[in-house]
């Protein structure tokens, strides 16, 4: 049997519910009815600019144009280590993935950094692409793009504002099979922040890539010859000196005071230099601070003329008070698709007409892209003064505050009583904007409108994401009942792994602030016992320890551990009982049994009160019976449990169905390994009962649960002998599974895999079910051949890719055995043989049979597909 199937490489286009655009040579992810989650498309270099000019003056009538880095004006200077470090990072030899996370404040020089790096990689023969985020991005005409120019040396891929991007939408950018060819394939993150950072890191580990990040500090801060900040400065005002029609020399020379940290940033020495060079240019004097100020005087002086303008049949009619509306409603949202910007601006109930205002602003500010409205200004960083210096609360009394500013930040976040909610990426960008411009150093005021906003409706800051989260922690004035509010909206600790380290944040943020306002041992050691919990569910195991260490020595301080307290003993247990998880995080079993059995009898001897705490603490020790071979201790265990959580929901219902969910399902497993198949069955159906009506409202959190409840039932039927409830209890499973690996892929198409592969070794057990099993195991092989290429996640640790397609594999060759079929039954051996000998993943070959058997097993265009991994 030959090893090479002969097919060549074909393309896929998954769509689910929705629509596609076309991309060759990648994967091609999209939201149902939403649209793509990200677009691939060639890299968009810089713009040529189109500068309107004061018609009595001749100079430029709106100068904040020229720093938009998409303009690219001023020539590329400095930085020159951070571009060598680039380059190397792009020239290493790893055949793999590897990313690197830029990340500095705004104004940085970010944006630039990129373009020169992206233009030196495509002059060294490197294919560039951007990827554009979808949701809440006015997105490219619908098109085909073709990555696979095999004569490039590599792929390099930038994705700018990549902080904004949800967790899931970046994991699925990285398991692009783009990034998975026979040639280098580089993702560059360009960000404001590393807060997202270490779980990218994470996950590119994961995935078997390497990751780097390069934070962008301030430039160097001595004053003279050889000056980075100087010689930008000089640079920057030779070029905006020849768009005034100015002599290069500059008069003047620099300002005092470039050595102050804010000109650390290359947009305020860009600025700065604007800033001389018009008030030169007008005869006025140069102002030494607020030069965000001095640009934004320039716009207003610009809507005013064009108003006035009117007079001489020039067609524009939008007031400057209206337009400053506009301007902030855009700063806000940003750019929209224009039926939502249409919406948006009429539903600010202005009296220019919606169509004039959005025609005007579109003068001012022209849409990057056809049929799309509301550019906002740019560069962000004046955008955000813009809205800051709008807001009243700032002591710069040269340029007084709009008093409906405060109303319009309440309608366009969705926290005004009576209105309609914007949509939730309109939201989570103004949440983000308002944030960038509270920071610290920046505008403490607009931290108080955010505190404001967030007393009422504390939801937006979860609607916002995981980055406005993690930035918002650091903003000043909110309060701490403010704080608790938020909090009290987050998800659960393993509820949204997208929001796990901004809800640590968070609640990090209201614990410090909490502990410094009360010297209660029961609330600081609550507050700490909640942080610890989210510490734990974003991955931050090293602070999880140190806290949950804190919270023991102050409750043992206190005297909680040797009874003197009886307040305190439930908020002991707790920490306990958290710090046995942090225990068995770290290899440390011993202490971790000791610690739970400890607060379990701590537990009980609070009574009722703690009858939540109790059970959570009974779970783990059921688990650690479990896992020790002690089923009947854990079976007892199980059943005080389960007693105990129905006592809790028949007390409050809504409240701890998934405890009951999980009891249920805990009990059966313990019954079924008890030998107990009849009374395991019937606890099964309950689990799938409360599990079923926990996905109704909410598939993604709960919809695995249900899968792994329903997979139970299924396994107890067929012990029981009761096949044909069995089998289509089975039909009933995969399809549960195939539609939750449709609605995230990365999460849950190992459990699809996994599922099917149990699936075919069962069915392939009785001769009136081998056509099933066949199914299953093939559907099984492609999946896992999917995510091998896609995820390379290549250990054999519990569920990792590597593990199951060798079980898979096992599982296929006896099936094949027993039929009689020995070239294929070989054929899946030889695939695990090839997998014995991995060094840094499965060689070509591996993929190569893979594809084969795919093909001998009916599935043609998983082959296919697969197919070209094989290729030497």
């Amino acid at each position: 049997m030959a090893d090479s199937p002969s097919w060549t490489a074909s393309q896929e286009v998954r769509v689910e519910n929705g629509y596609g655009y076309g991309v060759i040579g990648a994967d091609l992810h999209v939201h149902p009815d939403r649209g793509p989650v990200y677009l691939l498309t060639g890299h968009q270099g810089p713009r040529e600019l189109v500068l309107s000019r004061e018609e009595e003056t001749g100079l430029p009538a709106q100068p904040s144009k020229v720093l938009n880095a998409r303009y690219a004006l001023v020539d590329f200077t400095g930085r020159r280590q951070d571009l060598e470090r680039l380059g190397r990072w792009r020239d290493d030899r790893l055949q793999g993935p590897s990313a690197m996370w830029l990340h500095g404040p705004g104004g940085q020089g970010k944006t630039r950094l990129a373009d020169e790096f992206a233009r030196l990689s495509t002059a060294a023969g490197w294919q560039v692409v951007d990827a554009v985020h979808g949701p809440g991005s006015v997105m490219p005409v619908p098109g085909s793009t073709d990555l696979r120019m095999p004569e490039a040396v590599g792929l390099l891929v930038i994705v700018d504002y990549a902080d904004r991007w949800p967790l899931s939408h970046l994991t699925l950018l990285l398991s692009n099979a783009v990034l998975r060819r026979d040639r280098p394939a580089r993702v560059l993150f360009i960000a404001r922040s590393a807060h997202s950072w270490p779980a990218i890191r994470t996950l590119l580990e994961d995935l078997n890539g390497q990751a780097a990040d390069l934070p962008l500090g301030p430039l160097p801060g001595r004053i003279g010859s050889a000056d980075d900040r100087r010689a930008m400065f000089d640079a920057a005002w030779r070029r905006f000196a020849g768009l005034y029609n100015l002599p290069e020399q500059n008069p003047t020379g620099p300002p005092n005071g470039l050595d102050r940290p804010e000109f650390g940033l290359i947009l305020m020495l860009h600025m700065a230099a604007l800033v001389s060079v018009d008030s030169h240019a007008r005869g006025v004097e140069s102002p030494t601070a607020n030069l965000s100020a001095y640009l934004l005087d320039r716009e207003l002086a610009h809507w005013t003329r064009l108003y006035e303008a009117r007079q001489e049949q020039f067609d524009f009619r939008t007031p400057p008070s209206t337009m400053a509306c506009a301007v902030f409603t855009a700063a806000l949202h940003g750019a929209t698709p224009y039926a939502e910007a249409w919406d948006t601006v009429a539903g600010l109930e202005l009296d220019t007409p919606t169509e004039r205002i959005l025609k005007d602003h579109a003068v001012c500010y022209p849409p990057v892209f056809a049929d799309s409205a509301l550019e906002p200004l740019y560069p962000d960083r004046l955008a955000e003064d813009f809205l800051a210096l709008t807001i009243p609360g700032h002591a710069l009394s040269a340029h007084p505050p709009a008093n409906w500013a405060p109303r319009l930040v309440r309608v366009l976040t969705g926290a005004a009583e009576g209105r309609p909610a914007p949509p939730a990426s309109r939201i989570a960008r103004s949440m983000t904007v308002l944030t960038a411009s509270a920071a610290p150093g920046r505008w403490p005021h607009v931290g108080v409108i955010l505190d404001q906003i967030l007393t009422t409706s504390p939801h937006l800051a979860r609607t916002a994401g995981n980055d406005a989260l993690m930035a918002l922690a650091q903003v000043d004035r909110l309060r701490t009942d403010t704080l608790a509010a938020v909090v009290a909206t987050l998800p659960a600790p393993g509820h949204d792994g997208d929001l796990a380290e901004g809800a640590a944040a968070m609640v990090r943020r209201l614990t410090l602030q909490l502990i410094r306002e009360s010297t209660d041992i029961s609330v600081r050691a609550a507050a700490r016992a909640e942080l610890v919990e989210y510490l734990i569910d974003a991955g931050q195991d090293v602070m999880a320890t140190e806290e949950s260490r804190i919270a023991m020595e102050e409750l043992e301080n206190a005297g909680a551990n040797r009874g003197d307290r009886a307040d305190l003993t439930g908020a002991y247990a707790l920490a306990l009982h958290l710090r046995s998880t942090v225990s068995y995080q770290n290899g440390q079993a011993d202490s971790a049994r000791d610690q739970i059995d400890r607060s379990v009898e701590l537990y009980r001897a609070c009574g009722p009160d703690a009858a939540f705490g109790l059970a959570r603490a009974l779970v783990d020790l059921a688990h650690t019976h479990f896992g020790e071979g002690r089923v009947q201790e854990a079976l007892e265990v199980q059943r005080e449990v389960l007693g105990l959580a129905q006592e809790l929901v028949a007390r409050s219902p809504g409240r701890h169905e998934r405890l009951l969910g999980d009891c249920w399902n805990n009990l059966a497993v313990c019954l079924w390994r008890a030998r107990r198949p009849d009374e395991a069955l019937e606890a099964a159906h309950r689990a799938v009962e409360i599990r079923r009506t926990l996905a109704e409202t909410d598939l993604q959190t709960h919809g695995g649960r249900l899968a792994e409840s329903r997979c139970n039932v299924f396994l107890f039927l067929n012990w029981l002998h009761r096949e044909e409830e069995a089998q289509e209890q089975g039909h009933e499973v995969t399809e549960l599974w195939r539609r939750l690996a449709a609605s995230n892929d990365y999460r849950f198409e190992g459990g699809l895999a996994n599922w099917l592969t149990v699936y075919a070794d069962i069915c392939g057990s009785t001769p009136d079910h081998v056509d099933v099993a066949l199914a299953a195991i093939a559907e099984s092989l492609a999946v896992l051949g999917r995510m091998a290429t896609r995820e390379r996640r290549f250990s054999w640790r519990h569920g990792g890719t590597l593990g199951m397609l060798d079980e898979s594999c096992k599982t296929a060759a006896v099936l094949l055995h027993r039929l009689g079929r020995s070239e294929e039954s070989e054929l899946a051996s030889r695939i695990r043989s090839s997998l014995r000998f991995l060094g840094g993943g499965p060689p070509p070959r591996t993929f190569t049979r893979l594809a084969l058997l795919l093909e001998h097993l009916g599935r043609d265009e998983d082959a296919r597909w697969l197919a070209p991994w094989g290729e030497e």
